[in-house]
């Protein structure tokens, strides 16, 4: 299996487990919370996703950086720029 169908099960699965938990919370309002806290999931790995889907050489490092230093605005500029540079294959 392609390393990229890998990280979207994974990202789905935690956005149906973050529904699941949500939903035995009882209440609407934890679902909702849920949900929207998996899709800012989403949208903090964007870099990676990108860096999958292209290929890149260094998609490993990319998520590395993604994933602990994302937090920080410029960590996820800078890997989101590392993800979308050209590479001449």
């Amino acid at each position: 299996m392609k390393s990229i169908t890998k990280f979207l099960y994974i990202l789905l699965g935690t956005i149906l487990l973050f529904g699941f938990l949500g939903a035995i919370s009882g209440s609407a309002e934890g679902f909702i919370v849920s949900i929207l806290l998996a899709i800012l999931l989403i949208i903090y790995f964007i870099p990676s996703i990108i860096a999958f889907s292209r290929k890149c050489p260094s998609a490993l490092a990319i998520t590395a950086l993604n994933l602990f230093l994302g937090w920080t605005l410029f960590g996820w500029v800078a890997s989101l720029v590392w993800a979308l540079r050209n590479y001449n294959y």
